[in-house]
């Protein structure tokens, strides 16, 4: 019961800071592309709409996560509180996991659908 706690919270952890990393690297782009892009680039809007929604919620969802592992390692909640926060900190969680991933995928498609085009609207086929 010890060793999986502990793993539990190692592996929480490690989400967490590799959550954080990524949202602080696509911080870092969507600064760089603010500064030095082509001003025409159609993938402006897509890194815009990441860096502003989706991590975000990525902060949100390692805040539930922080949360779960303080509330629930506590020993000084009630027996009862201990499985009502630990559901309601999973349902969260998974929902906002949910959201990260429908957000990631409509980004994929929608870099997907203008990744062959030019800032004219045309694509590269028809040169």
């Amino acid at each position: 019961d010890r060793f999986t706690r502990i793993l539990y919270i190692v592996f929480r952890s490690v989400v967490i800071f590799s959550s954080t990393s990524v949202s602080i690297e696509v911080l870092r782009n969507y600064i760089h592309l603010k500064a030095n892009g082509v001003p025409n680039n159609s993938e402006r809007p897509l890194l815009a709409r990441f860096t502003f929604v989706v991590c975000p919620i990525i902060w949100l969802r390692n805040i539930f996560i922080i949360l779960a592992l303080v509330y629930i390692s506590s020993w000084a909640l009630s027996i009862a509180s201990n499985p009502a926060l630990s559901f309601l900190f999973t349902v969260f969680g998974q929902f906002v996991n949910l959201v990260i991933l429908f957000m990631v995928l409509w980004g994929a498609w929608s870099m997907g659908r203008t990744a062959g085009k030019k800032s004219a609207g045309q694509n590269y086929a028809d040169e």
